[in-house]
């Protein structure tokens, strides 16, 4: 679905089934495998923060299960902003609020320097 270090497409929205948020990178742990972030359910999102960002997505997201997702595309996001200052408003303080959250996330999933 989507895959680490790739350039950011949209915003997902599940509408049936599970995926996996995984982390790839060296020396993740002993077996060098992934590493599971989260798993994500029908009505959550993935992608917002590469779109906010304008970064490269961070992590991969897998299908754990048979999986329906909406697509948002990056460009029809930015129109909808570009037109509705309250949708924008309402956007821009989730990602403060999300990346203040960053380093405690990081510190759990371990990746903290």
């Amino acid at each position: 679905m989507v895959r680490q270090n790739r350039p950011f497409s949209g915003i997902y929205v599940i509408v049936k089934g599970e995926v996996r948020v995984e982390l790839d990178f060296e020396g993740a742990n002993d077996c060098g495998a992934p590493v599971e972030l989260a798993r994500l359910r029908r009505g959550d999102i993935f992608g917002e923060v590469s779109f906010v960002d304008n970064e490269p997505t961070s992590a991969s997201v897998i299908a754990g299960t048979d999986a329906e997702i909406l697509v948002i595309d990056v460009d029809v996001i930015q129109s909808l902003l570009l037109g509705d200052p309250t949708l924008r408003a309402s956007v821009f303080p989730f990602h403060r609020d999300y990346s203040c959250q960053a380093p405690a996330r990081d510190q759990s999933a371990g990746l903290a320097g």
